[in-house]
């Protein structure tokens, strides 16, 4: 039977969409497992029950509100702005962005009710979970890598703690801060691990990873409720306040028959995983790829972009969000985690978009009226970063400049590559946008090319700062800030705070010691390497080693 769900754990496993609980009783239960649509032409008669999708209602409106909660709906899903509240509301009101489809938020909703009690395979989970149990004499949890629980075992009489009752409440692993170092020493062996509970009245536990060959699927996890240790009274129990604070009364329970057994149905699990798993990569896959070839520009592009079901007219933007540490297994579960985030944000937010990693970066191709919104699509991938943060992973992103086209998808493929890349300034976050950093990207460009092609480079600048480098001299800071104020000595003068007779001198030495003219071409190249290396994005090269100094 399955177990009602209250509006906020509703709201809590749809929060990675996007929705969340913006009014209302969030111990309200929720019935049902599908959505029903309001029609203001067609109200619905009879008893009604379960969410109610408010197509076309407003937060403020509070007649229609009442009318849905005097109906018997249990809760309403509307289109709301980032902040909106609606504290007196008559019913639990779950608020979604308001770029998210209808269609797309019935199917989603569905579908976490759906996975309240066992269905589309899942039930075989929980049978065996409920055969472990019974065989090594204690409470089992399957997990998948992201620590989302996806069985238990629902046997009469089990002991179990409150860190389990609280992962089968809210389908997810509490997050504590043993966490991370327990879960990699099950991913790093071979075999059952034991796991000391470590705060009062934290159980022991038996846990195994789940895999299929070297790919992680899961892990299984058992209660071990112990047995006295030699000396302590035999009339200890397992569920006795004094012996769960003294961990140290009791052993383990698990000899070695029950470690093969857990051992066993670990590889069981792991095929069961496999089989459910592959239908829904194949199709994830499949929208990788289009997206990948999409991002490619030219001409197989615009295919890809129908085939997605993105908006064929534009106008099209690249995200980019790069991970910039990738060294332990912890890390890439993280990344694996943060994955599952973009795709669950995306698919409440911007559900017809396009998805795929390359590496360590995964990309987002958007499409129609949003990207016209860029401060809109900065703000959304904003609250992607932060969960990613939250993960532990180090981010960088950036979003591309908009195209008309698909066949210029490359263009903002290749700005928000860049983004990624380019230094930020103090203030700024991990996310930077094209249309903010034009100028800036413009210089990175250029210096990019330069290292590959130092001909590009001035040689009067290039002969300058190694001038300045063995002579402790200041004449290409003085040639850079004389360009940039407009070749203005007095405001030359008070940008390097010197007297304006000093600067009439540097500047008559340089035309002396390097020839510097007034032909504008020049002067542009000349700027424009002095900027380029003063701003440090210029580096060393072979073939003209020597000539740039450690820093400037």
């Amino acid at each position: 039977m399955r177990t009602q769900v209250t509006a906020g754990e509703l709201a809590d496993r749809l929060a990675d969409s996007g929705i969340r609980l913006v009014g209302g009783d969030p111990t309200a239960p929720v019935r049902g497992v599908g959505c029903t649509v309001h029609d203001p032409v067609a109200p619905t008669t009879g008893p009604a029950s379960g969410v109610v999708l408010g197509v076309g209602v407003r937060i403020d409106d509070l007649g229609t509100l009442r009318a849905l909660a005097d109906s018997g709906y249990d809760a309403v899903v509307l289109r709301t702005e980032p902040g909106a509240r609606l504290d007196d509301a008559p019913l639990p009101v779950l608020g979604a962005p308001p770029e998210a489809a209808w269609l797309h938020l019935d199917s989603l909703i569905g579908t976490v009710l759906q996975r309240l009690e066992p269905r589309d395979g899942s039930e075989d989970l929980f049978e065996m979970a409920n055969s472990v149990a019974a065989m090594v004499g204690g409470a089992i949890a399957i997990e998948d890598p992201a620590r989302k629980v996806l069985a238990y075992s629902t046997l009469a009489g089990q002991v179990i703690d409150e860190d389990r009752r609280a992962a089968i409440i809210g389908r997810q692993v509490p997050d504590l801060p043993e966490n991370d170092r327990q879960y990699a020493s099950v991913y790093a062996a071979h075999g059952p691990v034991h796991i000391r509970g470590e705060r009062p009245g934290d159980l022991d536990r038996v846990a195994v990873a789940v895999r299929a060959g070297g790919q992680l699927l899961g892990s299984l996890w058992a209660i071990d409720v112990g047995l006295p240790a030699p000396g302590a009274p035999d009339s200890a129990a397992p569920d006795d306040p004094a012996a769960e604070g003294s961990p140290d009364r009791r052993v383990s329970a698990m000899g070695e028959d029950e470690l093969m057994i857990l051992g066993r149905a670990a590889e069981i699990i792991a095929l069961h995983l496999l089989r459910v798993r592959t239908a829904a990569e194949v199709m994830h896959r499949q929208r990788a790829d289009l997206t990948l070839r999409a991002l490619g520009g030219g001409p197989d592009a615009e295919l890809s972009v129908r085939r997605l079901g993105l908006d064929q007219g534009g106008p099209f933007t690249v995200v980019a969000l790069t991970s910039t540490t990738w060294t332990t297994d912890l890390e890439q579960i993280a990344w694996q985690r943060f994955l599952g985030v973009v795709s669950a944000y995306l698919s409440g937010w911007q559900s017809r978009s396009g998805l795929a990693t390359a590496g360590t970066t995964v990309y987002v191709l958007l499409s129609g009226p949003i990207v016209t919104e860029i401060d809109r699509v900065a703000s959304n991938v904003d609250v992607i970063v932060e969960r990613g943060l939250r993960l532990g992973l180090h981010l960088r992103g950036g979003v591309g400049g908009a195209v008309e086209r698909p066949d210029a998808l490359d263009r903002s493929r290749d700005d928000a590559d860049l983004l990624v890349l380019l230094p930020r300034r103090e203030g700024e976050g991990p996310l930077i946008t094209a249309d903010a950093c034009r100028s800036r990207l413009s210089l990175f460009t250029l210096a990019r090319l330069a290292t590959d092609e130092p001909r590009l480079l001035s040689p009067t600048a290039l002969s300058m700062l190694e001038h300045d480098a063995r002579r402790d001299t200041e004449f290409a800071t003085t040639i850079r800030i004389w360009c940039e104020q407009g070749m203005d000595v007095a405001a030359t003068a008070r940008s390097l705070t010197v007297h304006v007779n000093t600067v009439r001198y540097r500047l008559a030495r340089a035309r002396t010691l390097f020839g510097i003219g007034d032909d504008p071409d020049d002067l542009l190249s000349l700027w424009l390497t002095l900027r380029l290396t003063a701003s440090g994005q210029i580096a060393d090269q072979p073939g003209w080693s020597g000539m740039l100094p450690a820093s400037q």
